[in-house]
């Protein structure tokens, strides 16, 4: 039972992923049990939150995961997923940035208004503040919720906005556990 829960602590708080060889070492398991484990562990953690409701402010934005190397990068590259990114955030009672609640990432067929207003209809509590980048997209999403703000970040980065500062930490560390 230790090897289970040690093997739960490495995989959720590795900031750069945990590969089966590293949980292999780690703890003294073959490789073929390690890999395994590990899949179980990730397998539950998915079920775990698959109908999580975020309510409250959420940030939202869009993403293409996956995929090879290519000389193109976001949208313009060949076999990447889309998906959606959404962090319910609670307000920092000493006044400084809002604090990471809850996060979701769904991998979605599109980012067309009829796939993202499914997707908030599922994802969303109705009295929600959703905060989300001009996609056109989200306007659909964000006619399933009470509240929408839409701030639009051409030409700035949306890194520069602190609206957006948990969906581009969570995103970044997503990115470097995939690559890790």
């Amino acid at each position: 039972m230790g090897t289970l829960f040690l093997a739960i602590y490495l995989i959720t708080q590795a900031k750069n992923g945990v590969s089966a060889l590293e949980l292999m070492r780690s703890l003294g398991i073959s490789w073929r049990a390690a890999w395994r484990l590990k899949r179980k562990i990730l397998r539950a953690m998915q079920e775990r939150e698959a109908d999580r409701v975020l309510r409250g402010r959420v940030e939202v934005d869009d993403a293409y995961l996956g995929g090879a190397r290519s000389g193109n990068r976001g949208r313009g590259a060949a076999g990447k997923r889309p998906f959606v990114i959404a962090v319910e955030t609670r307000p920092d009672p000493e006044g400084g940035l809002p604090h990471p609640v809850y996060v979701r990432f769904d991998p979605l067929p599109d980012f067309r208004q009829t796939t993202l207003a499914h997707w908030a209809e599922r994802a969303l509590d109705v009295d929600t503040l959703m905060v989300s980048d001009g996609l056109a997209g989200f306007l659909a999403a964000g006619a399933q919720v009470t509240y929408h703000q839409r701030v639009v970040v051409h030409p700035r980065k949306s890194s520069e906005l602190d609206c957006f500062h948990w969906i581009n930490t969570l995103l970044g560390n997503l990115k470097n556990s995939i690559r890790g």
